[in-house]
């Protein structure tokens, strides 16, 4: 069925539809959910992750409900105006780069749309509100107007520098990287639900080692964990044909952090 998608774009889009739509006929299994999202080829997660954006007025998602504001910010941003087409696409594929979930976080991307409310507590948990709870209103239907302004508006910022700095590492800009991290000093252990995973995890799977090094020296508390040395030096190793590029850009950022704690 995946290959005949491929006939015209048009029957590529009622295909996924069939696919990744939660009205199918009664009976069908759901082909993409939060279990095995994260086995997926890429391509076929990027054209899901369209789906859940292009119908989140109809069949709501929680990675929408996090993503979409995050890409408006960036259009505002840039000056790109509603008419201009194709450069929000090309903001839109930017974004869509850094979407990572992996097997713990693909619930938050993969779901039926009845759940939404449920998950939004779950990311953004809510204190009782004992007068609510006892009135006979409908309060399910409101979980998402009840999310805190100041809460929602800190998860969007937050989200939003996680792109600045993960957009330096895939470009390979060190330089950026070190500004955009020096800026907004993020929480590089922070897992972003909206993205998938940490700043960390980025600057350890996917940053060339300039870039890695940067991160040594504006946070030096990443090393402190023995796991996290060990993830560093051995990929960095493996992106490096040069030894000695890796031991003078790696070792010595943490010699000089090391030598700083003992003064």
């Amino acid at each position: 069925m995946l290959q005949l998608r491929l006939v015209n774009a048009t029957f590529d889009q009622e295909v996924l539809a069939a696919l990744f739509s939660d009205r199918r006929p009664q009976g069908r299994a759901r082909f993409m959910h939060g279990s095995n999202y994260h086995t997926a080829p890429p391509t076929l997660q990027q054209k899901y992750l369209r789906f859940r954006l292009r119908l989140h007025v109809t069949e709501p998602s929680l990675f929408a409900y996090l993503f979409l504001p995050v890409l408006e910010r960036r259009l505002a941003d840039l000056g790109i105006s509603p008419d201009e087409e194709d450069r929000r696409e090309a903001v839109l594929d930017e974004l869509l780069r850094f979407v990572m979930h992996g097997e713990e976080a693909g619930w938050v991307v993969a779901h039926k749309s009845q759940n939404l409310h449920a998950l939004l507590r779950r990311a953004f948990p809510m204190r009782s509100d004992p007068a609510a709870e006892a009135s006979n209103e409908d309060t399910e239907q409101k979980d998402e107007t009840r999310i805190p302004v100041a809460q929602r508006e800190r998860q969007v910022e937050k989200d939003y520098q996680y792109t600045r700095v993960c957009r330096a590492i895939l470009d390979d800009d060190p330089g950026l990287a070190s500004r955009f991290v020096q800026e907004s000093n993020p929480d590089v252990n922070r897992t972003s639900l909206c993205f998938g995973t940490t700043i960390l995890n980025v600057f350890i799977s996917r940053g060339s080692i300039r870039t890695i090094r940067t991160l040594l020296v504006n946070k030096p508390s990443v090393i402190s964990a023995q796991r996290h040395q060990y993830e560093i030096f051995a990929l960095a190793s493996q992106r490096s044909h040069s030894a000695k590029e890796t031991v003078t850009l790696l070792l010595e950022p943490s010699m000089a952090i090391r030598y700083a704690y003992r003064k």
